[in-house]
Order: structure tokens, then sequence, then C-alpha cells
């Protein structure tokens, strides 16, 4: 079975690990911790970059930094993961949903004007796939109406836009094992980035033939904008299609998966939070995206995932 994901080892970090436990400094704010620090700076030009345990601690601090109280309301996409709305849901907001681009698959930045209500506080956007969202245009948006961003960037390290406004990240303050398995992946970030696009690249040359026969649709990217080949994905025309497809695929030893559900079709959506905008292009995506293999080493199995992928699709 070709798994749809596989962690990637520079052969570095288990050294970097011990090197840490050597120094008698493994609570967090170390030596590792500040060469991430200093890593993130140079590379996104952030003022200043704070290390946190994940996204969803981040996201968790900017809701407690923009000191949200209850009913007041973030515009988010509900094509995102759940920590996106649960950080600002949990200090009592209201999450309002708006629709996404049929092409990014970001969120409708042409949308977002007409969510603004009295108890709007803030933008919430995700770079979905590792492609950036219009942020000129939501910057205008939220200056011209006193509202704060927050980017959801989790899949978007190594990617670019011509915009250098950067958030400020959270205190939540990882462990220095931590920051020293993220030292060796970071020492190999430009090589990893690289061999991650040569692969996006494959597949967007393979999937070209299929989309002019009409069975799928390619990723859009910009052409102002640089992504970092987060993922590759399939548009294909309807759900009994992806079904068809993942199943077909299964069997020939290949994984392949969807990704999100909606958050406002989810109960927690359905409860605490509301929709700004018809969701049809987010319920159309979220039914028909499938995400193929995309991990450093999958280069050796790609002929086999795609003459998989080739069966699959005449099939459907």
């Amino acid at each position: 079975m070709i798994p749809f994901n596989k962690p990637y080892m520079t052969g570095r970090e288990l050294a970097h690990i011990a090197q840490a436990h050597a120094n008698g400094h493994l609570s967090g704010d170390g030596s590792f911790t500040k060469r991430c620090h200093a890593w993130l700076e140079e590379r996104t030009l952030a003022g200043r970059a704070l290390l946190a345990h994940s996204c969803t601690a981040a996201l968790e601090m900017a809701a407690l930094l923009l000191d949200l109280q209850p009913g007041d309301e973030v515009i988010l996409p509900s094509y995102t993961f759940v920590s996106t709305a649960s950080a600002f849901a949990l200090r009592g907001a209201v999450p309002v949903f708006v629709d996404i681009r049929e092409d990014t698959l970001n969120i409708d930045e042409r949308l977002i004007e007409a969510a603004i209500g009295p108890r709007t506080k803030a933008i919430c956007v995700v770079h979905y796939a590792g492609v950036a969202c219009e942020m000129d245009a939501i910057m205008e948006i939220a200056d011209r109406y006193g509202l704060k961003v927050v980017e959801d960037a989790a899949q978007a390290i190594m990617s670019t836009y011509k915009y250098t406004w950067v958030d400020i990240g959270s205190s939540f303050l990882p462990g220095e094992i931590t920051a020293a398995f993220l030292t060796a992946q970071i020492e190999d970030a430009d090589g990893i980035t690289s061999r991650r696009l040569a692969i996006w690249d494959r597949y967007h040359a393979w999937a070209a033939a299929h989309e002019g026969a009409g069975r799928l649709r390619r990723p859009i990217v910009p052409s102002d904008r640089t992504h970092n080949a987060h993922m590759y994905y399939l548009l294909l025309p309807s759900l009994e299609h992806r079904t068809h497809f993942i199943q077909a695929m299964k069997e020939q030893g290949v994984q392949t998966v969807f990704h999100y559900i909606p958050l406002h079709s989810s109960p927690a959506g359905i409860a605490h939070c509301r929709t700004a905008s018809d969701m049809s292009v987010t319920d159309s995506i979220s039914d028909r995206l499938v995400r193929m293999p995309l991990w450093v080493g999958v280069e050796d199995h790609l002929d086999q995932v795609m003459a998989a992928a080739d069966a699959a699709l005449n099939r459907t």
C-alpha cells in the first residue's frame, strides 16, 4: 500500500534531541527554540516570531489577544479544520462563515464585506493548500472597517504573496526537544520544499490530459504567488465519482483521501456559528475534492500512483 502521507526525516532529528538533553534545557526557549525563531523571522519577514506547539494553540492565543467578548463575530471560511472556528467559539465569539473561491479554494474576499456587522471584530483567513489568499483586498477591507486579521497559515510555510504584513504568533511555547526536532526539519526546508514541488509538478503535468478530457479539474495557483506543494488535489465531477475513485485506488494499493467536511454543516457549526453567504462552492468542493499521496520519497512510486489513477479515472 502506498500511503497518502509519510513524515520525512532529515537524519539529524535524534542528534539534535540528544544535544537538547545534554544541554539540560528541556522546558522550552532554549538554543533550539531560538534557532527556530530566528529562521522564521528571516524567512517570513516577521518582526517577531514565536513558536507554538500547534496551529490550534496559536489560533487560541490570537483569540485571547483579540479580547473577544461573547457575541463578537469573526469572519472565516467553512472549508477548514475545526480549530479555525473553535479557537474563537471558545471565547464566546460567533464564527461567521462565507463561501470560498472556485479557483484557489481560499475564502472569497468578495463576500467578506457583506458579512461584516456591528459585532464583527476580525477576519480569519486560511491559506489553503499553501496558496495565499488575496491579502491586499482582505487587508483593505479590514483597514476600512477597523478589523483585525488572523492568518491560519498551517499549510503555508515557504509560500509567498506580494504582501509583507505577517501576524504575530502565540506564546504557547513548545518544549526544547520539539524545537530540536523542528530545527533539523527547517535546516532542510528548502530541499524538502524543492522535492515536494517536483512531485507536485509531475502530478500537474500528468493530470492535464484528464482535465482536457473533462474527467477532473486541476489546482489553480494565481501567477502572483508561489505555493509550497502542501498537497496535490483533484476535483472530480461529483461525490459519486470521488467515492468510486478512492475505492478504485485502494483496490490498486494506493491511499487517497478527501479533506474537510464544511464546518457550517456540522452540529457545532449549526449550534454556535452562522453563515453569511451562499455556501454552494464550499459544499461542492467538499464533495468532489480528493488528495493524492505527496511526501518526500513518493517519487519512487509516482508511476504506479499515476497508472492506478489512470485506471481509476477511466472506471469512474
